[in-house]
């Protein structure tokens, strides 16, 4: 009889691998209650992973998955500090026959825009001392290294899922790490984020030839729907297994988990974007960031037309690198008179939620496949975001017909939010739309996407 299957996953500083492996992690569970499963936090600790939410983590226990946390700084300047992009690129051409990974084609790669240059600033670069000069990575992280080889080797792990972002390439323990997998039967398959194809980076040609064959990418999308399969389409190593945190097995037991406040108010969910506070410099600002007074002046037209609605209690869910007293600040000054804000996974607003409003964001995509009306808050900004990667277009322009709810911050605002918040108060019609998008979201991700990660997970190749 095989043993159970022992997966670990390997994580950096934002909390998407655990988001999107949380739903297959609990259907393998259920699959499999004898599976161990173990994330290894390799950025200093748990808490600068999940940073304020609370429900991954919980859930995480719920699952029995237990966490380790690895290269804790104290101090000192993290691993993973910031550098100016241009400065790291120019750096990494003058890179060349790195015994690991090819740097100086990583560079040209990024380069290229394989990342759009709006996101350059999360971009989190390679250090070029720690590429080149093995005995200083010991002196500084040697232990840490050893400490979290012990761990792998002894945990023993049959599959690894592995959050590669640009940040694994500075990522101290990097040789060590492809040396265990060329030294292991293991299997590393690398997730996407969310439902974002563009923030998918195969990085298997970088690699040594003996090492590709271990490493497998998973691709958010059904086989033979995805507007940018013709990048993957001559490559085996790439799954078509469509988006797990969009199965509806997983929604369900979401909705029964949540429980729903019982005061009588609509329960509307906001997705801001990221806001600046009100003493930001003009330069200081991004492409797809909001000035303080731009938020402002936004919220009080959406707050005026959702006074349609009766009373309502709005959950305002920030973008992750906020903070809470920046939040507040803006409702205060706006004069809300119900509202929470929440730092929480999307997952812990299943089936609490009776109406979102949201810019486009990634967060709300369980939020459509669960049939909560959405409305999106469409701005040219993201047109331009658009141009600066042209693949991630036509996947974009597909996503925004599965919302049922639209309209367009620049024109005729008021009235166009006016009518869309009148569509959500029509419940037949609402729901006809709801059935509507869901049809159109289902070409891209077929359901069932849970039990298919789970079963290949535990497939024996």
């Amino acid at each position: 009889m095989p043993r159970p299957t022992r997966v670990a996953a390997i994580t950096f500083k934002k909390f998407s691998l655990v988001e999107y492996v949380l739903p297959i992690l609990w259907e393998l569970r259920q699959q499999q209650p004898d599976a161990a499963v173990q994330f290894f936090f390799c950025s200093g600790n748990e808490s600068q992973v999940f940073r304020e939410d609370t429900f991954l983590r919980r859930t995480l226990l719920e699952c029995n998955v237990h966490i380790a946390s690895f290269f804790k700084e104290g101090g000192k300047k993290p691993w993973y500090a910031r550098k100016f992009f241009r400065k790291i690129v120019s750096k990494l051409k003058s890179v060349s026959n790195h015994s690991i990974v090819d740097l100086s084609r990583f560079a040209n790669e990024l380069e290229t825009q394989l990342y759009p240059k709006p996101y350059a600033r999360d971009i989190l670069p390679l250090v070029l001392k720690q590429a080149n000069n093995q005995s200083e990575i010991d002196l500084v992280h040697g232990l840490e290294i050893r400490r979290f080889l012990t761990a792998l080797e002894d945990f023993h792990p049959d599959v690894i899922l592995l959050d590669c972002k640009t940040i694994f390439y500075a990522w101290p323990a990097l040789r060590t790490f492809l040396d265990y997998v060329a030294q292991h039967e293991v299997r590393i398959i690398v997730p996407p984020e969310v439902t974002y194809p563009a923030q998918f980076y195969n990085f298997s040609d970088a690699l040594p030839e003996s090492l590709r064959n271990k490493f497998e990418y998973w691709w958010p999308y059904g086989r033979g729907t995805d507007t940018m399969e013709s990048y993957t389409s001559n490559r085996e190593d790439c799954l078509y297994l469509s988006a797990p945190c969009m199965d509806s097995s997983w929604l369900q037991w979401l909705k029964k988990k949540n429980i729903k406040p019982d005061n009588g108010r609509v329960q509307c969910l906001y997705v801001i974007r990221k806001f600046f506070p009100k003493d930001a410099k003009p330069d200081a600002l991004e492409l797809a960031d909001l000035s303080y007074d731009q938020f402002l002046e936004t919220t009080r037209i959406i707050l005026k037309s959702l006074e349609r609605i009766g009373e309502f209690d709005l959950i305002v869910k920030p973008y992750p690198t906020m903070t809470n007293a920046l939040v507040e600040e803006a409702m205060k000054e706006l004069k809300v008179r119900h509202y929470r804000i929440t730092f929480d996974s999307v997952y812990s607003l299943i089936g609490l939620t009776d109406l979102c409003l949201c810019e486009f964001s990634s967060a709300v995509m369980p939020l459509l496949a669960s049939q909560t009306p959405t409305l999106l808050l469409t701005h040219s900004i993201y047109s331009e975001l658009l141009e600066t990667y042209p693949p991630f277009k036509p996947s974009m322009e597909s996503i925004r017909e599965m919302f049922p709810l639209s309209t367009d911050l620049e024109k005729t605002f008021t009235q166009s939010l006016d009518e869309q918040i009148d569509t959500f108060l029509r419940k037949e019609q609402m729901s006809r739309r709801l059935d509507h998008c869901e049809k159109i979201m289902r070409r891209f991700f077929p359901d069932g996407a849970c039990e298919r990660h789970a079963q290949h997970i535990c497939s024996r190749k």
